[in-house]
Formats: structure tokens, C-alpha cells, sequence
């Protein structure tokens, strides 16, 4: 979907609870969970704590939405809705992709 929008129309908190859950979030949806049961699928990003990496995703949704769908490095985690650049060592925004990819493709 495009996300050039999304500081605008989504609540960061709705998507932390879609990235959560996605079924119940939006009944139907194609989106599948990621964090089933809150367990990681890429326990080498940020040390494998489900609850950071979803809050990243979050607040580089919305970071997407403030840039209006810039390439520059997302926030790093914790909620909050402003972007941040990242920070060394983080593997979320690191140049070369890991083997583990979160929703993309």
C-alpha cells in the first residue's frame, strides 16, 4: 500500500495493534501476523524483542507518512512518532538486507 499518507490517516497506536494482530484489527485482511503469539520470526533483529521491532515498523510507518515516502533511515525504536535516524550497530536500516526480512519482499 502506499504510505506516503499514513502520518495523516493512521494512529500509531492503530498500527502497533494491526502489526499485533492483524485479523483483529481488520477482519478479512490478507495481511498475515508476523509476531503470532508475540514470538518473533527474526530473532536476530533487535536482539529478537518482539515488542521493539513492531514498534519500529510503527514508527517507520509514520515516518514514511511525514517524508511522504522518503528512503532515509527509520526510527529505532520506543514509541514515539517523530523519526529518528538510526543508530550504529542497529540492523533495522543497515545497508545490506539480513537474512530475515519482516513483510517485505
Amino acid at each position: 500500500p502506499n504510505l506516503s499518507k499514513s502520518a495523516k490517516r493512521l494512529r500509531r497506536e492503530w498500527i502497533v495493534a494491526l502489526l499485533k494482530d492483524p485479523q483483529k484489527m481488520v477482519p478479512g485482511t490478507r495481511m498475515p501476523g508476523f509476531w503470532p503469539e508475540m514470538q518473533t520470526p527474526a530473532p536476530d533483529i533487535l536482539n529478537g524483542d518482539s515488542e521493539k521491532q513492531i514498534n519500529v515498523l510503527a514508527d517507520y510507518v509514520i515516518y514514511l507518512g511525514q517524508s511522504g515516502g522518503g528512503t532515509a533511515a527509520p526510527a529505532t525504536g520506543g514509541p514515539s512518532a517523530k523519526a529518528q535516524p538510526a543508530k550504529t550497530g542497529d540492523k533495522v536500516g543497515a545497508a545490506k538486507p539480513k537474512k530475515h526480512t519482516v513483510g517485505m519482499n
